[in-house]
């Protein structure tokens, strides 16, 4: 089952919007700074896996980042809601 959560850094004013599978990893994340949210990323993991393949991880991460590597039972210090 997909799960959908975010979380406010109120240190940087950033909001977090992930998109979890089944087992807690990111598949999809964007990231919104305030005031304006502004994005800071929007990234997707399959597309991340597709860029690498094809030699254009620099690229891609330039424009879109990359999604949170941990699953979501190892974060530590964040309370999603």
């Amino acid at each position: 089952m997909t799960r959908w959560l975010r979380c406010f850094w109120d240190e940087e004013a950033v909001c977090f919007h992930f998109e979890l599978d089944t087992d807690g990893h990111v598949i999809r994340q964007v990231e919104l700074q305030e005031p304006g949210s502004k994005a800071l990323v929007a990234a997707s993991l399959t597309e991340w896996q597709e860029a690498q393949s094809a030699g254009r991880l620099a690229k891609y991460e330039s424009v879109y980042g990359l999604t949170a590597e941990l699953p979501i039972s190892e974060w530590e210090g964040h309370d999603p809601q």
